[in-house]
């Protein structure tokens, strides 16, 4: 078995949570660990992000989260941003293949019926992500069910084939696209790096979306995106695409785990992004 099928086996056949631990050397020996287990369950009631202001642009605040204590971050302009926070900026890793472009890719990105040109404003943004959500709702199978397994084995099969290690391609997604007309999927981070690619091609740019990872209970870890919009930075977890297959019209975050999505402690940047750590959600 050859690393890339290790990592990819690692990724997508953990269609029932997030709880892995994941060896990366190309990323300068990060390692994504599990986490123990939290001892409190009780509920925390959190106060709304700070508003910085121009005379007051690097205010230090300090945040209760879910399961990992108190965190500091320090806010300006464009957010507040956790101290102890990582950003792991391997886009050729996590996105491999996102800038490409092919018959193939062109009739899977065809498919959705969205410009790609840069999305002029936040509403337009919002009409991206919710469109993009809904084909994902239509066209994406989750690994262990019945309809997934023929379009799983075929995406392993190409993954399989590749020298590179890293996640599936854009490419080889669509290479499944055009033969069974869905996209294979996994556990949360398979389905955020998806989205987050999609997303990516169709204008949301890297400064306004990111994979972020939180903790959640019993010591597990979950992914979802970051998004900015309307001068704040929301969550939007496609792992809730199967329960709720449309969003609302205004933008809001959206979430269906037990995830802290409020105090990602990791960031999985796309091409281009400048964060400088995990940001505060509302």
């Amino acid at each position: 078995m050859t690393r890339r099928t290790i990592v990819l086996c690692s990724i997508l056949l953990l269609a029932l949570g997030c709880n892995f631990s994941l060896e990366m050397p190309e990323l300068g020996g990060t390692t994504i660990v599990i986490l123990p287990t939290a001892t409190s369950t009780a509920t925390i009631t959190l106060s709304p992000t700070p508003k910085a202001t121009p005379t007051e642009t690097r205010p230090f605040i300090v945040e209760q989260t879910l399961y990992e204590g108190e965190r500091n971050y320090t806010c300006d302009p464009g957010g507040c941003w956790r101290d102890d926070g990582e950003v792991i900026d391997k886009p050729e890793f996590f996105y491999p293949g996102v800038e490409e472009d092919n018959p193939e890719i062109r009739a899977l990105l065809d498919s959705f019926g969205l410009p790609e040109d840069i999305a002029s404003d936040d509403a337009e943004r919002w009409r991206r992500v919710r469109a993009v959500w809904e084909w994902m709702y239509r066209h994406t199978v989750v690994i262990n069910t019945p309809e997934a397994e023929e379009p799983w084995n075929y995406l392993h099969e190409l993954t399989s084939q590749g020298p590179v290690e890293d996640w599936p391609a854009l490419g080889e997604m669509a290479k499944v696209f055009a033969r069974y007309g869905v996209v294979p999927l996994g556990a949360c981070n398979s389905k955020a790096f998806t989205i987050a690619t999609f997303l990516y091609r169709f204008g949301v740019r890297p400064n306004a979306i990111t994979v972020a990872h939180s903790k959640s209970a019993n010591g597990k870890q979950h992914l979802y995106l970051a998004l900015r919009l309307d001068g704040r930075w929301l969550y939007v977890d496609p792992t809730c695409i199967r329960s709720t297959p449309e969003l609302d019209p205004q933008p809001h975050s959206i979430g269906c785990t037990s995830a802290d999505y409020r105090h990602p402690y990791q960031l999985e940047p796309l091409p281009g992004s400048s964060f400088p750590k995990p940001m505060l959600l509302e």
